[in-house]
């Protein structure tokens, strides 16, 4: 496994997680990022977090660091306080009159944040089984941006439809990555879901020499650890033809 930096050719092994720790993942890569890269990015992974904290709390999702999973103590739209978890959302206070009026949760998804948060995720995760190519020069235009410099041309709100050839997410409100490269193409493409139901799609970049390649990973937000946290499966093929819509936020119409 190489041990350089994927962004600056540095000394890696600062142990980040492959998937976000925020949203359940459990598993630990030594070989992507320098202590200085892996820092930097980190406040990514944590907007993703915090953009869908509301349905971690109502999944029950435990956080990094900490034992057991913990309530989302929320203030709606209308300025109630509200308590999200374990599959309930109850009012912090009784309601003054109506205790059948319904209760709001508004979400904030995406935006250019979030959208820079999902390429990092992706980046990250095509690093940890795409190893060599990960450190091609047709990354760098994703990296770049990533940095800070440029606009999105990489990521995107994707379709809700599943991919024919796709296998089954295994996990209720799992987690699904699919990684593509095509040889044909010369382009590594990949597919972001959480909890299968937000869904992005991304453009890595253009890379000399590739084969056929797809590797799909199942993950579970709600195990505790491996090997009960995922499911891979590979593929000596192109599963899934992610395509680049244009106008970029064409899915959102």
């Amino acid at each position: 496994m190489p041990k350089t930096c994927i962004i600056c050719g540095g000394r890696a092994g600062s142990g980040e997680h492959v998937f976000p720790a925020v949203l359940g993942g459990r598993r630990i890569n030594n070989g992507i990022y320098c202590d200085t890269h892996n820092q930097g990015f980190s406040p990514l992974a944590s907007i993703i977090g915090w953009q869908v904290k509301a349905m971690n709390a109502l999944l029950a999702v435990r956080p990094d660091h900490k034992k057991k999973a913990e309530p989302f103590k929320y203030t709606s739209p209308s300025g109630e306080e509200l308590a999200i978890f374990n599959g309930s959302v109850t009012r912090s206070q009784p309601a003054a009159t109506d205790t059948d009026a319904p209760m709001q949760i508004e979400l904030k998804l995406g935006g250019d944040d979030g959208l820079k948060a999902v390429a990092y995720i992706g980046l990250t995760f095509f690093a940890a089984y795409f190893q060599d190519q990960a450190r091609k020069p047709g990354l760098q235009p994703l990296k770049d941006f990533l940095l800070g410099t440029g606009q999105n041309e990489f990521v995107w709100w994707e379709l809700g439809k599943p991919h024919p050839g796709v296998p089954a997410n295994p996990f209720l409100f799992g987690h699904k990555i699919v990684l593509v490269t095509s040889g044909a193409a010369g382009t590594a493409t990949a597919y972001v879901s959480f909890f299968d139901a937000l869904n992005f799609g991304m453009t890595l970049g253009a890379i000399d020499g590739l084969s056929d390649r797809t590797v799909v990973v199942f993950i579970d937000p709600l195990a505790d650890g491996p090997p009960q946290d995922l499911q891979k499966h590979e593929h000596n093929t192109v599963l899934v033809e992610v395509q680049k819509p244009e106008p970029l936020h064409a899915y959102l119409k």
